[in-house]
């Protein structure tokens, strides 16, 4: 695939890759010679930044956009995500930065401009020199950008206004073009443990329900114990590469059933106190910890790390300090095998355009984020999730989910139109990633004066069997963003019952206590909320929410 932008009118090739030759061996387009790779070397670590403009104070800022060809602008330094930028060394001295707003892999780029003056902007990641970048010590905690392409330097052309443009300008070392890389991370952070789905409150609190025999809490039990994932006989199958897509030879779930098998076994051990559930369960994570090379298949790779990634960390969670469970060894394999998943799926989208997937492609992948980021005690992994949530561009932030608002208590949700399994599920999955910040102190379930609660209504309302009022929904499709739209509410699956409400219902209702009708007809419908088994998309949630969440 490939696109054309810039004077020079060059093709470019979609996609990420590193440079394949040394600076003297570029043969660059433009005239104009960079700084030398030993005068840059490794000048910034790989991470995330925020740059910060010592002549204005002000932020390097994406300005909101997702799409090529748009002006890179500063703003004042409010650390969101248009002010965040991934950079990553190349090799050479030379690196990328990524604007995590844009929603695809979009690159600072100077346009194939060699002039003064020439607006700097965002273009889909491709490796040419107009999108590298060497970052140059200048002393003072700040730095300097020279273009690969054009040898000039990022400049914030002498402006102290909110949304003026970047450009290049001939290198001359003053404050325009001096900028101070600022790790999103900002500061330590202390993770509660445990504290994803379930903090010890929670456990002490289903240990004393089922105790006492009391309803629904033991009726979700009974279905725990009887569940076949939950089983001391149960034997992991763990491999060296798990793939997910038609075609690929798929076999993930062996993977998704060996995860509920280790969060049940982990969840009987926390109510039981047998320690023979909690050997089950170490045996299950440090078996695919040992053992798992590769996350594979086709793009539905991004719903492998999305679904599966949160609930393993969950499980792992849960049996943190227990005597032999290898924690480290199952870190790094979230580290380096499903965060990267996650996070090239949120910035990348598998070249498509930014509203092409629907909310639960995104909302898996950003409670992945969440989930890891607390497991590992890695604050800017666990923020990315938080933030994209609250401004990302994309179906699963807050504002495009829950796209409408009808009424303040009904919203609707963005694959209303689709169907309706995948909307439960896309409710399910936002769920979790409130529920796991809410026990870390982040209140994502309030967001927007409750916006979720407003969707979560809507969705209950109409699969309990009641009318809803319906907006036509529009968005955009593809590689080539072409418009689509869907005019009436989906009647598929109505009325399917997945187990995702008690979460939502022990929240808004139970810490609360705020109104939740519908949600709570749901509830009355399910209870007792069973676990995963049969069907494939049972493994889409842990369910078993009237033991786990029921207030």
């Amino acid at each position: 695939m490939t696109a054309q932008h810039g004077k020079a009118g060059r093709k470019r090739t979609i996609g990420r890759r590193p440079l394949l030759q040394a600076v003297a061996g570029l043969g660059l387009v433009g005239t104009a010679s960079v700084v030398s790779a030993q005068q840059a070397q490794a000048a910034v670590p790989d991470g995330t930044y925020c740059l910060i403009n010592e002549f204005s104070g002000k932020a390097l800022d994406n300005l909101r956009s997702t799409t090529d060809a748009t002006n890179v602008g500063q703003w004042a330094h409010w650390g969101g995500l248009p002010q965040r930028w991934l950079v990553s060394h190349e090799g050479d001295g030379l690196y990328q930065l990524i604007a995590l707003y844009s929603g695809t892999w979009r690159a600072l780029d100077n346009g194939s401009s060699n002039e003064d003056g020439a607006s700097v902007i965002q273009w889909r990641g491709n490796g040419e020199s107009q999108q590298r970048w060497q970052i140059v010590d200048v002393g003072g905690g700040y730095q300097k950008l020279i273009c690969a392409y054009s040898g000039k330097a990022l400049d914030n052309g002498s402006s102290t206004a909110d949304g003026a443009r970047t450009m290049q300008w001939t290198d001359h070392g003053g404050p325009q073009q001096r900028w101070r890389f600022v790790p999103i991370a900002g500061g330590s952070r202390t993770f509660t443990h445990p504290g994803l789905l379930h903090t010890q409150a929670d456990f002490d609190r289903m240990v004393a329900k089922v105790q006492a025999g009391e309803q629904p809490w033991l009726g979700s039990w009974e279905k725990l114990t009887a569940s076949p994932e939950a089983q001391l006989s149960w034997s992991p199958r763990p491999q060296p590469e798990v793939r997910r897509g038609a075609g690929t030879n798929e076999n993930f779930m062996l993977l998704a059933r060996d995860v509920h098998a280790a969060y049940q076994t982990a969840l009987r051990w926390k109510i039981s106190g047998d320690d023979r559930y909690a050997d089950k369960s170490v045996e299950i994570m440090n078996a695919w910890s040992s053992t798992l090379e590769n996350l594979g298949g086709d793009q539905h790779v991004a719903l492998l790390a999305g679904i599966n990634g949160y609930q393993f960390a969950n499980a792992a969670e849960m049996m943190r300090g227990y005597p032999g469970f290898d924690l480290a060894g199952f870190q790094a394999m979230m580290l380096d095998k499903f965060y990267p998943r996650s996070n090239w799926f949120m910035l990348n989208h598998s070249d498509t355009c930014v509203t092409h997937y629907w909310a639960n492609w995104e909302l898996g992948n950003m409670a992945t984020m969440v989930a890891i980021g607390a497991l590992c005690d890695d604050w800017p992994i666990y923020e990315q999730g938080l933030e994209y949530f609250r401004h990302g561009a994309g179906n699963g932030s807050i504002g495009r989910a829950v796209w409408h608002l009808h009424s303040s208590s009904l919203g609707q949700w963005q694959e209303s139109g689709r169907d309706q399994a995948h909307t439960i599920m896309g409710v399910g999955l936002m769920a979790a990633l409130c529920e796991m910040a809410w026990n870390q102190g982040d209140d994502m379930y309030g967001w927007d004066g409750n916006r979720f609660l407003a969707g979560a209504e809507y969705v209950a309302r109409y699969n309990n069997g009641h009318s809803v009022p319906y907006e036509t929904y529009r968005w955009e499709n593809g590689h080539n963003c072409d418009p689509q739209q869907q005019t009436v509410i989906s009647t598929n699956q109505r009325g399917q019952l997945r187990p995702v409400w008690e979460m939502i219902l022990g929240h808004y209702a139970g810490r609360r206590g705020l109104s939740t009708p519908n949600v709570a007809e749901m509830v009355a419908r399910l209870r007792p909320e069973s676990g995963a088994g049969g069907h494939a998309s049972t493994y889409d949630q842990l369910g078993l929410g009237s033991l786990t969440f029921a207030r």
